[in-house]
This record gives structure tokens, sequence and C-alpha cells, in this order.
């Protein structure tokens, strides 16, 4: 099985058709390979939006899998949003930041239980629309320890409307899960 998947990856990255590429990438993370990560970098420095595009949504298909293959794609969106965001610092290009937008959309809809871990970590990032997708994210899926962390980031944040849905997320998750302090 690794070999296929090595395999796939190389025919991906060598690869300089676009549809061979996107197959590949969704095989990998299917799969649960950490190639995946190289191949989704490949196409974003492919400089084709419609191409990234495309690659987001079947990467974003695959989050809601309950599996480690939805845990791998949701840290490979999370991963694609860096890298875009960082190439819209260096370049103003606005597709860069489009992309990264899109991303942050679709992050807000993952049910993915797994992911909790890599959504909790987004509440130490220096991009407010990562923490803001973050504390969306586990206002609908989080657990009992989120009161306590999204309490924490409530002291740390300055920005007004985040404190909001910070407040907001913290609310429906007392409710949600019925918790009493």
């Amino acid at each position: 099985r690794q070999r296929l998947v090595n395999r796939l990856v190389d025919i991906g990255l060598a690869s300089a058709d676009p549809k061979v590429k996107l197959a590949c990438l969704e095989t990998a993370v299917i799969l649960g390979d950490t190639q995946a990560f190289e191949l989704l970098k490949d196409i974003i420095a492919q400089n084709n939006s419609d191409l990234t595009l495309q690659a987001i949504q079947k990467i974003a298909r695959i989050t809601s899998s309950n599996t480690i293959s939805g845990r791998m794609a949701v840290e490979l969106l999370v991963s694609g949003y860096y890298d875009l965001i960082n190439r819209w610092k260096r370049t103003q290009t606005p597709a860069y930041r489009t992309l990264a937008d899109q991303i942050t959309h679709i992050l807000e809809g993952i049910k993915n239980q797994r992911s909790l871990p890599v959504i909790r970590g987004l509440l130490d990032s220096s991009e407010p629309d990562l923490v803001l997708s973050a504390v969306r994210i586990l206002s609908n899926i989080g657990e009992k320890e989120d009161i306590f962390t999204l309490r924490t980031l409530l002291g740390r944040v300055e920005n007004e409307s985040l404190r909001e849905e910070i407040k907001t997320a913290i609310e429906t998750l007392r409710t949600t899960l019925d918790f009493r302090d």
C-alpha cells in the first residue's frame, strides 16, 4: 500500500496535468499519507487559482470523514491556509486571500471530532480569521474542556468582535453540554 501511495505522489508531483495532480492528491489524503502535504504545496505553487480551489474542495469533502484521513484533511486545509495567506502577504495578490478565505469557510463546517486537537491548536494562531473559525467550530463540536480553553482565550483577546464570538461559543457549549460551573 505504501509503495502505491509513494508512486501516486511521485506521479502527481511530476505531472503537468491538473487532473492527474488532483486525483493523486485526493487518493493520498484518503489513504492517509502525509506526502499529500507536498502535493498540495505543489498545486498551490502552480499559481493557478482554479486548480487550487479544486484541490481545496476535494480535500474539504474528506474532512467530514471521522477517520484518520478526515483529520489529515483538516491539517492539510490548515497548512494550505498558512501557505496561501503568506503568499498573499508577500504579493498582495487578491486571489491568494480569496482562496485562504475559502478555507476558513470550509473549516467552519467541520463536524469531525477527530479534528479537535488541530482545531484547538488554531486558537494560538496569529491569524484572526483562523482563530475565529476555530472558535466557531468548537461551539459546534467542542467538549467540556473547550469551555475552559475558550475562557482562557477570552482573557488574551482584545478584538471586541472576536471576544463576542468567544462568549457566544462558551454559552453555546455550556447549554449544549449541560455544563454548570
